[in-house]
């Protein structure tokens, strides 16, 4: 997107971190009063559909709606997956559990930009000069692939949580 300013393409990260932070006590309200598990699928539905949607956004401007709806989506996803796994870990080990959780949230936030930043800048093919005037962006295949190996990662992470 070369004739986008980056402080407009900064709403891409921002509108998913206000959606997200703004909606995740209504999320967990939902959870609550419609069911978790039910809360917990819709937004991991939600959340795919809209990951979908960033990939393949043809303009910055659908790019920023389709992230700021994954945040609402993320919301779902967060509330509900906490109240579904607390009563499975012993409760003895929870505090253990809830440390670990804030880490691997905290470590995913840092790193999460960086790898992807990363792997981008190694594996897709130079579309022209790298002067930083163009948001580069990855093909959709590619994006799925990502997608779904972050996917795989996260389900890992709470079976191991889960069987501790």
């Amino acid at each position: 997107f070369p004739t986008f300013e980056r402080t407009t393409l900064a709403w891409v990260s921002s509108g998913y971190a206000v959606a997200l932070a703004s909606l995740l006590l209504v999320g967990g309200r939902m959870a609550d009063r419609w069911g978790r598990r039910r809360i917990y699928r819709i937004g991991m539905i939600g959340f795919a559909v809209t990951a979908l949607c960033a990939a393949g956004a043809p303009n910055p401007w659908l790019l920023i709606a389709a992230r700021t709806a994954q945040g609402a989506a993320g919301a779902l996803v967060m509330a509900s997956a906490l109240a579904l796994a607390l009563p499975l870990i012993h409760p003895a080990r929870r505090g253990t559990a809830m440390g670990w959780l804030g880490v691997a949230g905290s470590m995913a936030t840092l790193l999460g930009p960086l790898v992807a930043g990363n792997l981008l800048a190694v594996l897709k093919p130079m579309n022209g000069p790298r002067d930083g005037s163009q948001l580069e962006r990855a093909p959709l295949a590619r994006s799925l692939l990502y997608a779904g190996l972050g996917l795989i990662a996260a389900l890992w992470a709470l079976a191991s949580l889960i069987a501790g």
